[in-house]
């Protein structure tokens, strides 16, 4: 579950920040685009991805947030900001799901959702080098 959670953590960063991806790098504009029709989808479940992980490991990595703080914290952030950006990407598709209007709480977080797709890259980043063992946060 945790290797799904880092990938689409990846995967909406890059969503959220592609306007400054693109600013930068003209060439991404066609792989980024691939992924919008994906978006929503993509939302609803990084929420119930995030949520679950951060039930799973979210609840414990406090107890060793004084050992791992950089773990603990990247496990958490990553499932809040995952939480936050899904529901602002998968929102539509939640709407209609359950026939009530969401726009109310996408028009709060949509301001921040490049700084919301930088801190789901940063963490989605830590967990991944976790992952392979290529830090020592663990």
């Amino acid at each position: 579950m945790i290797w799904i959670h880092v990938l689409l953590l990846l995967a909406s960063a890059a969503l959220a920040c592609a306007p400054m991806i693109v600013a930068k790098k003209p060439d991404a504009r066609q792989l980024l685009d691939k992924l919008v029709p994906f978006q929503a989808i993509i939302g609803v479940v990084l929420v119930a991805v995030s949520a679950i992980v951060l039930i799973q490991l979210g609840i414990p990595a406090l107890k060793l947030l004084s050992l791992f703080p950089v773990t603990a914290l990247s496990i958490l952030g990553g499932c809040i900001a995952g939480i936050l950006l899904g529901l602002v990407f998968g929102m539509p598709m939640i709407s209609k799901a359950t026939g009530k209007n969401g726009d109310e709480v996408v028009a709060r977080l949509a301001p921040y959702q490049m700084l919301l797709g930088i801190v789901c890259g940063a963490t989605g980043t830590l967990m991944l080098l976790d992952l392979l063992g290529l830090t020592r946060f663990i």
